[in-house]
Order: structure tokens, then sequence, then C-alpha cells
């Protein structure tokens, strides 16, 4: 198993919002802290940074039709 570090990929503040995932999670309790959760879109895993206040963003390019996502909590226990 390989563990890459959590994403804080850059994102442009002009990004297109069809080729991003962005959001928060609510009820985030962090206690100020940076953490990794994962993201996980049609199926492919990635490390994704979750920011203290619960939100979350990446770069992405969606195909076309049907997508899923899920953002999966630092302690993997909660699903959404």
């Amino acid at each position: 198993s390989i563990n890459y570090p959590a994403s804080s990929v850059n994102m442009a503040d002009d990004q297109n919002i069809s080729a991003q995932i962005r959001g928060k999670i609510k009820n985030y309790a962090a206690a100020g802290k940076v953490q990794q959760g994962r993201l996980v879109v049609n199926g492919a895993s990635m490390p994704q940074r979750i920011e203290s206040d619960g939100s979350f963003a990446r770069p992405y390019i969606f195909t076309e039709g049907s997508n899923s996502v899920q953002v999966i909590s630092p302690d993997g226990q909660s699903r959404q």
C-alpha cells in the first residue's frame, strides 16, 4: 500500500466550476488543524486535504455522463 500526502493542489481563483470539486463538511471539528481525508471520484481514491473549517477543493475534469464523488473523513468512519 502506498500512502501519498494530502493534496494541497493549487486551484486558480477563476477555475471553471465544472472543472472542480469543492465543498465543506458540516459540523467538522478538527480542533484548528488541517487533516487528511479521502476523496473518491468514480472509484478512484485520492488523499484530500481538509482545512480546519471543513472546506476542501480540488481541480478535476469530469467525464461525460454519470459521475460519483465521495468524501471520507480523516478517521475513515464518515462517508458522504
